[in-house]
């Protein structure tokens, strides 16, 4: 038990850095596309400077992910845990891809809240 609770809380930790990378990016983008009169330092600099500290980490914390979760270099879980990562997003994009193909009003909602179509 306390092996199940100490490897979801490890891999769960390593989820959140993935989400905040994704974040950064999606900062990037979106004053790529609509600067709205922000300086470069608040649209590029400072969410660049993230982006790659945050990717740092990321790439330490694989290298790294065997010993996180205190089993052998090798490992199943040491590839597997942050490997589901990957597959769901990959499903995720996967998902967008055909929602936008074969319902756009509903992609064009996505994000909107309660003022969605």
């Amino acid at each position: 038990m306390v092996r199940l609770f100490f490897w979801g809380g490890t891999t769960r930790a390593f989820g959140v850095l993935c989400l905040l990378v994704a974040t950064s990016l999606a900062v990037l983008r979106f004053f790529a596309r609509d600067p709205r009169g922000e300086n470069a330092w608040h649209r590029l600099v400072a969410p660049a400077l993230a982006a790659l500290a945050l990717l740092a980490m990321v790439w330490t914390g694989l290298a790294n992910y065997a010993t996180l979760l205190g089993v052998p270099p090798g490992a199943t879980e040491a590839w597997a845990l942050p490997a589901a990562f990957g597959v769901a997003a990959v499903a995720g994009v996967a998902y967008g891809v055909w929602l936008r193909a074969a319902r756009p009003s509903v992609y064009q909602g996505v994000g909107l809240g309660a003022d969605g179509p």
